[in-house]
């Protein structure tokens, strides 16, 4: 029987006797992150997919200037050359030590610290939640969670820290430039998004942990990666970008929108629904780690990390088993069977999900289980030979 059909099979038999799966148990090999579900507004979105990337040796020992002969002291200022608007190129900026901690060091634009758009209590909380503490580990900080997560950062400065460079950013929350001209290792933090400076550097240093390892990955499977580290972390859940998904999902999962882009936030549905799906049915942190850790990109990574973890399946495969799982989750809220195959357990709002033009699957039934209708309604049935999906996304792999 092909994957497809025993795929299809098996979402039948959780539909058709729930009661057959009940028993079934998690993959995951580690506790999982129990934070309530808090779904916000996006709000926000990465600049890193949209700026051109620069290659570099940081491969270990990824030092590649000396140690400062004297370290910066708060009140310290320094030139920065930044990205002015991802249309105008990159421009110059002076920004001033603000906080530094064991691990980081906090540099706030002048302009913006002038204006009073940047304040020492915002300042203050950044430093907390990168050095000490997250929602979901109280004694960890975002540079402990994420490195612990997906792996070490570089260290281009030699200094063993990192900037977080708080500054005006024209449209996106945050960025990282991979090939800093600075020859630092700094998450870019958008100013007027103060609310959200912790899930921001979250994100921003997952995306500067997988430069280090594999600086041409693509675009979906990175920012997929990134969402997961602001979970992992404890920071809520963007239910707007998910609902968008719902609304638009057609598109391609791997193939990431320009700048301008009118539905950018279901990309980032699909990335973090993607990722969560195989951080949850496909061993935890660890498989997502070796698939940032990988020197494949893509697909080619996903498929090489899953097969490493001898799942002996494919990045194709598991697509087939995500879109009915989203399936699954939009037929009957909840997902079909706790903790099954084709369920997500983290809470979210996957309601719709539908397409124009009903998909079938055949599928063959085992003698031992008897057809019967789904109660689920929306459209999902079972009958003896065929399982249509009405509400299966179309969202494709190419």
């Amino acid at each position: 029987m092909s994957h497809t059909r025993t795929a299809a099979f098996i979402l039948g038999a959780l539909i058709a006797a729930a009661a057959l799966n009940a028993a079934a148990s998690s993959t995951l090999t580690e506790p999982y992150c129990s934070h309530s579900f808090n779904p916000v507004s996006r709000q926000w979105r990465c600049g890193t997919p949209h700026i051109p990337r620069t290659k570099r040796n940081l491969s270990p020992p990824v030092n590649l200037n000396t140690v400062q002969a004297s370290p910066p002291v708060i009140g310290d200022s320094r030139e920065f050359l930044i990205y002015e608007g991802f249309h105008n190129g990159k421009t110059k900026t002076t920004a001033t030590l603000r906080a530094e901690g064991p691990r980081c060091y906090i540099y706030v634009e002048d302009s913006e610290w002038n204006r009073g758009a940047v304040t020492e209590p915002h300042v203050q909380t950044l430093l907390n939640a990168f050095e000490n503490e997250t929602p979901n580990y109280p004694r960890r900080g975002i540079y402990d969670v994420v490195a612990a997560d997906f792996g070490q950062p570089p260290d281009m400065d030699g200094n063993n820290r990192i900037i977080l460079l708080i500054l005006k950013t024209y449209g996106v929350g945050g960025y990282v430039w991979y090939g800093d001209e600075n020859n630092a290792d700094i998450l870019y933090i958008g100013s007027d998004y103060h609310w959200g400076y912790d899930a921001i550097a979250a994100h921003e240093f997952q995306h500067l942990i997988h430069y280090r390892y594999d600086q041409r990955e693509e675009n979906w499977l990175n920012e997929g990666a990134s969402e997961l580290a602001e979970f992992r972390c404890g920071y809520a859940v963007h239910a707007d970008s998910i609902s968008e998904f719902e609304k638009y999902s057609r598109i391609s999962l791997v193939k990431w929108p320009d700048l301008d882009s009118a539905h950018w936030e279901a990309h980032y549905g699909a990335a973090y629904l993607w990722t969560l799906y195989l951080y949850e049915q496909y061993g935890g942190i660890e498989t997502v780690r070796d698939i940032v850790q990988s020197p494949l990109t893509g697909v080619s990574g996903v498929t090489k990390a899953l097969q490493e973890r001898g799942y002996g399946v494919s990045a194709a495969d598991v697509f087939v088993d995500w879109r009915i799982a989203l399936s699954a989750d939009s037929a009957s809220g909840a997902g079909v069977g706790a903790f099954s195959k084709y369920s997500f357990r983290t809470p979210m709002s996957i309601s719709t999900l539908k397409t124009a033009t009903p998909m079938t699957i055949t599928i063959n039934i085992p003698s031992r289980l008897k057809p019967v209708p789904s109660k689920h309604g929306r459209g999902i049935f079972l009958s003896s030979k065929r399982l249509p999906l009405y509400s299966l996304p179309r969202c494709n792999l190419r």
